[in-house]
Parts: C-alpha cells; structure tokens; sequence
C-alpha cells in the first residue's frame, strides 16, 4: 500500500530581467523537501554571474529548509510547458 503512495512536486521557472542583455531565469523542481535547480541566461557573462554565486543561493536555500540536491547552470532558456499557469507579481518595495 506504501509503495502505491504518489509524492506530488512542483516545477517552477522564474524569468527574470526579460528583454535585456542580463535576462536570466531559474528552474526548480522540488519534491518533498528536496530541490533541484538549473540557473539558465542567454548570455555568458549572465550566466557567469549566476554560477558565482550559485554557493550563496544553496546557503540561502539550506539555511531556509531545504535540502539542495544540485545546482546546475545551463545556457540558453528552459523550454517552454504546454500547460503554464501565468500570475505576476510585481515588487513595488524594491
């Protein structure tokens, strides 16, 4: 019966800076407690720039809970999901 369980998850893309030299975004997947992130930018230098500082992110991330599994930087964009749920957020306190 316990191996008949599903464990549901969640994947998350956040773009960020869209339409700019220093666009970049973060895919994450998280199951239970433990999260896989790919750090993606179109452009090397933005891609440079989120690799160093990729360890911050897992501190951050560790010190908040949860249990970072990888971290990974890719160029280029995540690809598209045919089934997207879209809301904005706009942080006005920034």
């Amino acid at each position: 019966e316990s191996d008949k369980r599903s464990t549901l998850g969640w994947h998350l893309i956040l773009r960020f800076a869209q339409d700019t030299q220093e666009a970049f975004a973060i895919e994450s997947y998280l199951n239970s407690n433990q999260l896989q992130l790919t750090l993606w930018a179109q452009q090397q230098q933005a891609l440079a720039k989120l690799s160093r500082h990729s360890t911050l992110l897992r501190e951050k991330l560790t010190k908040a809970g949860f249990e970072v599994e990888n971290i990974q930087s890719k160029r280029g964009n995540p690809s598209k999901n045919s089934r997207q749920v879209h809301q904005s957020m706009i942080d006005v306190h920034t």
